[in-house]
């Protein structure tokens, strides 16, 4: 979490979102969706957010009128019935690629490429249980926290719709594999909100 915050700063420092409107660039833009993942192979604990509905964040800064990197986390959660309180999901780095032949002036394709890793908060609330017998059982207060490096790499593609000048809507679909094995589909829908006009450029 803290190196997308991290990247994202760096980005917008290297990358002004003023300068998009001098060299044919898309703005900048924040975006928010939700979504989940079908996980075709699960691994021990790389079940990539697991397949409950998960919400993801996104930053995107061009760097050519084509090309974009996006800094991206999705964020899900649940709490066991012994009071387990479990946050995870991926983080990804990956370019977006508008496709020429599939835009128009509000609308166009891309494909996305990159890695993603997985992340794990879980926090264990001191627990008494009584049992059967009537003797008690008690957990104590424990969190435990895992990042893995980004070593999923994936491959996916999506569209995106401009409905206003401050606000456009994105659907995609991607793949992430381990190695050469597929593990898992990612499908998100949300939203996008430009840092600046689309109708700028």
């Amino acid at each position: 979490m803290r190196a997308i915050s991290a990247a994202a700063l760096v980005l917008l420092s290297l990358f002004p979102v003023d300068a998009s409107a001098q060299d044919g660039r898309p703005p900048a833009e924040i975006g928010g969706g939700y979504g989940g993942f079908l996980v075709m192979n699960r691994g021990g604990d790389y079940t990539v957010g697991s397949t409950r509905p998960a919400v993801d964040v996104r930053l995107t800064v061009p760097f050519t009128p084509r090309f974009s990197f996006e800094a991206l986390t999705t964020i899900s959660s649940r709490t066991s019935a012994t009071a387990l309180h479990v946050t995870n999901g991926i983080y990804m780095f990956q370019v977006k690629q508008r496709l020429q032949s599939a835009s128009g002036e509000r609308f166009h394709a891309f494909l996305s490429y990159g890695g993603a890793g997985y992340y794990a908060h879980l926090h264990q609330d001191p627990v008494t249980t009584t049992l059967p017998s009537g003797m008690t059982s008690s957990s104590t207060e424990y969190s435990y926290n895992q990042t893995d490096a980004p070593f999923f790499a994936v491959f996916g593609g999506g569209v995106q719709r401009e409905l206003t000048h401050r606000a456009a809507v994105r659907v995609e679909a991607q793949l992430l594999t381990l190695a050469w094995s597929p593990f898992a589909v990612r499908l998100s829908a949300g939203v996008s909100i430009p840092f600046e006009s689309y109708r700028v450029q």
